[in-house]
């Protein structure tokens, strides 16, 4: 659905075991659709919708007699406010402002760097679930319910990311990590990284995982000294990060030598092992306002540029390049690029 429909979808989990539903909603909510849940406690089994509303990924929980009538509600709203036609929150710059001092106030982080476009249609998602039209209705409804300032943070912030992503880019870094570490680099010493906006921890853990490979093919013998610094605005994700705990759905993306390797398996599915949980520190970070990290060998920030500000870009690409050692690697997603040639990076 998330993939093939023309317009956004709507995902609903209702009674079940496993986590597949989880990762559907998960997609439906990046490519900007709407997702419902059965209320746990009306459901014959409990675990399907339990982990959809543990991930974070339940734009609405209700019993399943109630959820049709939410669904059609939110159908009649779209349908008085398209959200691909129709910009409430860009219509009243102030009361967007208004928005983003609300969030600054709950959560302590700044979005007005974040490309309105993105921050509209998150808004206008959670507008529609109130049936409300305007926007400074839902800046009254924000302030009369801060835990929508809460539900609303989780929105903007939802994580797209997996172990892997885009298997061939992987490939081309532990490549180039090869390269670096055999060149000069004194025996012993530590690789450096960080992981910027690393959501749920599936990038950190991958990077941990490809720089241990690495370094143990330049010296078998040897213990790899790894140390990834891993960040992100939510401290939700955080929490979930370092606990290193993910589906067992997760076998489609990671190879049967690594699940053995570096995974254990466990009730829910698997779990990071303490080897390569141990090489990486989670930690709530705003790379927009907050000082980098410094003297690394990598730098990873995937699928965040490409909903910031093209201003907020150009902050970042040299803050990145201070981050790095001479001749470190920065790694970026598929759809994002340094931009206009600085000197700063040179492509591989």
């Amino acid at each position: 659905l998330a993939e093939h429909t023309p317009a956004p979808s709507i995902g609903v989990i209702l009674s079940g075991m496993g986590s597949d539903g989880t990762l559907g909603l998960k997609a439906i909510k990046a490519s900007g659709g709407v997702t419902f849940v059965q209320e746990p406690a009306s459901a014959k089994f409990d675990g399907m919708p339990r982990s959809a509303i543990a991930a974070g990924l339940a734009d609405a929980v209700a019993p399943a007699e109630a959820l049709p009538g939410m669904i059609i509600a939110h159908l009649r709203s779209g349908k008085s406010a398209p959200m691909a036609t129709a910009s409430p929150a860009s219509d009243a710059p102030g009361d967007l402002g208004a928005v983003f001092e609300l969030l600054r106030a709950r959560t302590g982080r700044d979005f007005s760097q974040y490309k309105k476009n993105t921050v509209n249609r998150r808004i206008e998602r959670r507008m529609n679930l109130h049936r409300l039209d305007q926007i400074a209705s839902y800046v009254r409804y924000l302030k009369e319910n801060p835990q929508e300032l809460d539900l609303l943070f989780r929105e903007l912030l939802i994580g797209v990311t997996n172990f892997f992503r885009d298997p061939a880019e992987w490939d081309a870094l532990k490549a180039s990590i090869t390269t670096m570490l055999s060149a000069t680099r004194p025996a012993g010493q530590a690789i450096r990284a960080w992981v910027a906006g690393c959501s749920t921890g599936e990038e950190a853990y991958s990077l941990a995982i490809v720089c241990r490979e690495a370094l143990e093919a330049l010296a078998p013998s040897g213990s790899p000294a790894i140390q990834i610094f891993a960040t992100d605005m939510d401290p939700d994700a955080i929490k979930r990060a370092r606990n290193g705990e993910y589906p067992a759905t997760i076998a489609a993306e990671v190879s049967l030598e690594r699940l053995q390797r570096f995974f254990l398996k466990s009730e829910r599915g698997y779990q990071v092992s303490k080897s390569v949980r141990e090489t990486v520190i989670f930690a709530p970070h705003d790379v927009t306002t907050d000082p980098p990290f410094t003297r690394l060998d990598v730098v990873s920030c995937r699928n965040l540029l490409i909903y910031l500000t093209p201003r907020a870009q150009h902050k970042l690409l040299p803050m990145f390049h201070y981050a790095l050692k001479p001749g470190g690697i920065l790694f970026l997603g598929t759809s994002e690029t340094i931009g206009k040639p600085s000197g700063l990076f040179a492509p591989i």
